[in-house]
């Protein structure tokens, strides 16, 4: 299958600063490897990340939305602009009104996720789940349960291990996407979406 190339776009303008959160293209097995071109785990995540927005023509500035042994995506996004910086798709929609609501659970999302060639990732049966990671707990000078619930640090599509996810679609009952409602353990072995997220507004 020939490779697509991407041309960068204009995308919608809103007023004031905003952070993208876009899906990759790909559906993604527990150790997040994109066939045999790409490296896997987080480090290949991040480059995959930021290979496709910059495809886009939305920058560099792009993580993926994962959680691993060491660290907690609670941070992933810098503290200025974690609250009052709206989330948004491709088509410029607002999803979430900014970082902390998406993180702490208590927002469903209000326009669609967008993969970065502009699929509606909130409804595919093949891949009905985002891939989160457990965050791993800071306890007496070591990270607790920092092996659980991450297929092996997103090195792993043994149908043994797990991950937590968040659900695709949501459950009618979950008052957010990352809510404790919405979220559950998928084997490794089963298809997911992962999350990339802008961590600073483009010419900030």
């Amino acid at each position: 299958e020939p490779q697509k190339i991407y041309v960068p776009r204009q995308f919608p303008q809103i007023a004031g600063k905003k952070l993208y959160l876009v899906a990759r293209n790909e559906r993604l097995r527990g150790d997040l490897r994109q066939g045999n071109r790409l490296t896997g785990a987080h480090a290949g995540s991040i480059y995959a990340c930021q290979r496709s927005a910059n495809a886009v023509g939305l920058g560099r500035a792009f993580y993926p939305l994962i959680s691993t042994d060491v660290f907690n995506m609670d941070y992933v996004v810098p503290p200025m602009y974690r609250y009052g910086v709206p989330l948004v798709n491709l088509h410029g929609e607002v999803i979430f009104k900014d970082f902390m609501s998406l993180i702490q659970g208590q927002s469903r999302p209000q326009a669609k996720i967008l993969s970065f060639d502009g699929q509606d990732v909130m409804d595919d049966p093949a891949a009905p789940c985002l891939w989160l990671g457990r965050r791993p707990i800071y306890l007496n000078g070591d990270y607790e349960y920092a092996a659980q619930a991450k297929c092996r640090n997103w090195q792993s599509t043994h149908p043994t291990e797990q991950a937590l996810t968040a659900t695709l679609p949501l459950g009618s009952n979950a008052p957010g996407l990352l809510s404790k409602e919405n979220t559950k353990l998928v084997a490794c072995s089963q298809f997911c979406r992962m999350l990339c997220i802008q961590i600073a507004p483009k010419n900030s």
